[in-house]
């Protein structure tokens, strides 16, 4: 672990990702999430900080993350995640795109699919192309992989709260 990064809150995380250009929404999208899986392991450990010398992987900390209860389905989305983020950070001219995007939206489980499906298109019901409901696919690329991430955000935070209700109620 990292030294701690400020943490965002909602209103914060959410005006910051619908400003953001495709690099920066990949890779300051990244950081958030990696930060609020950190935060996780601050929830869950008494000592949390010991984790530091263990110098953990990208990789680890998600498989880390599973082992302490957040559901195994979101392995491979947070794995998708890092994929396009290496990419940014690696590459002078990436671009993020549409093939990126579905492979990533793909990366997620058909039950949560479904769920940022229905809650899309329950908040832009009255939204139409051609002539059709819009459909998370219809997005582009950058607001595809933004929808993303804030929902790979709010799984963790989910699970920040399961950590703590946890450590409060032991014993």
């Amino acid at each position: 672990m990292a030294k701690q990064l400020k943490r965002l809150n909602n209103q914060e995380f959410f005006g910051m990702m619908a400003s953001l250009d495709p690099f920066q929404a990949v890779i300051k999208g990244a950081i958030v999430v990696e930060s609020e899986m950190e935060e996780v392991f601050r929830s869950a450990f008494h000592d949390a900080s010991a984790l530091y010398d263990m110098k953990l992987t990208y990789d680890q900390k998600v498989n880390l993350l599973i082992a302490l209860g957040i559901e195994p389905r979101f392995a491979t989305p947070l794995k998708a995640l890092a994929k396009i983020r290496n990419k940014f950070a690696h590459t002078i001219d990436a671009n993020l795109t549409e093939v990126e995007a579905k492979n990533f939206y793909a990366s997620f489980h058909s039950t949560d699919r479904i769920i940022i499906n229905d809650i899309f298109s329950t908040l832009h019901a009255h939204k139409k192309i051609n002539g059709k409901p819009a459909k998370v696919s219809d997005l582009d690329p950058l607001d595809q992989v933004v929808l993303c991430i804030v929902t790979l955000r709010a799984a963790i935070l989910t699970a920040q709260k399961q950590m703590t209700y946890l450590r409060q109620n032991a014993t």
